[in-house]
């Protein structure tokens, strides 16, 4: 069935050294054992699409984050329960920085740019929104008014310079809440970061099998995994 408690359910996908496992609204939904992974050598980090100019994304994309380990599943749900909780004792983002992300982007912004990025990576991971986002959706924290940016599925993504800290080798993990508009039977990126020929580095899917994906390349071909139905609106 598909996964939709909140307005922005949120996915966190999870590579440890020897397995991905793809997370929603803080519950693992699968996981798949993989013998390797191939971190992107150069290609940029797309959000809103993968970084290479296609399979935009329609709908709205908050609180994007990167980090170079693997985050414990304790630290996921921490990470939703705050979300949720409309008496926070601490404010979201001050969760999340404190697993120490490379990159977390809000997506809050009232002007276009830069799409900032409040992770260990500093103003060098700054974003750039392109094609003309549609920003100040509503986001995904309960009672909060942090904004998030919306993507129309046709040439709006926000581009991130590339960096190798988004790209451990060695386990990684992303972050981010989405809620799919349209795009039915194609496949839609809300983040990307990966390379082809040879497949490196990593990709997350609204599929056109209407399932999520979580994909990870290892040098000479994808490992992916299948979890929950995508459900729009």
């Amino acid at each position: 069935t598909g996964v939709q408690t909140c307005a922005l359910p949120i996915f966190v996908g999870v590579y440890d050294g020897g397995s991905i496992t793809l997370y929603v609204n803080g519950q693992q939904v699968a996981t798949v054992g993989v013998n390797s992974f191939a971190p992107n050598p150069s290609v940029g980090l797309g959000i809103g699409a993968r970084g290479d100019n296609a399979f935009f994304f329609d709908g709205a994309v908050d609180e994007a984050a990167i980090y170079a380990e693997a985050l414990p599943a304790e630290r996921i749900l921490a990470h939703y329960n705050n979300a949720m909780d409309d008496a926070r004792a601490v404010p979201y983002e001050e969760e999340v920085l404190s697993d120490t992300p490379i990159a977390y982007y809000r997506l809050n912004e009232a002007a276009p740019e830069p799409a900032e990025n409040l992770g260990s990576l500093g103003a060098a991971g700054n974003g750039i929104f392109s094609g003309q986002p549609t920003l100040g959706q509503t986001g995904a924290l309960l009672d909060d008014p942090d904004t998030a940016a919306g993507f129309s599925g046709a040439s709006q993504k926000v581009d991130v310079p590339y960096a190798a800290g988004l790209n451990n080798a060695n386990a990684f993990s992303f972050e981010f809440w989405a809620k799919v508009l349209g795009g039915a039977g194609n496949y839609r990126s809300p983040l990307t970061s990966r390379d082809d020929g040879p497949q490196r580095g990593y990709i997350i899917y609204a599929g056109a099998e209407n399932t999520w994906q979580f994909w990870s390349g290892n040098g000479a071909g994808w490992d992916n995994l299948a979890g929950p139905a995508v459900v729009e609106g």
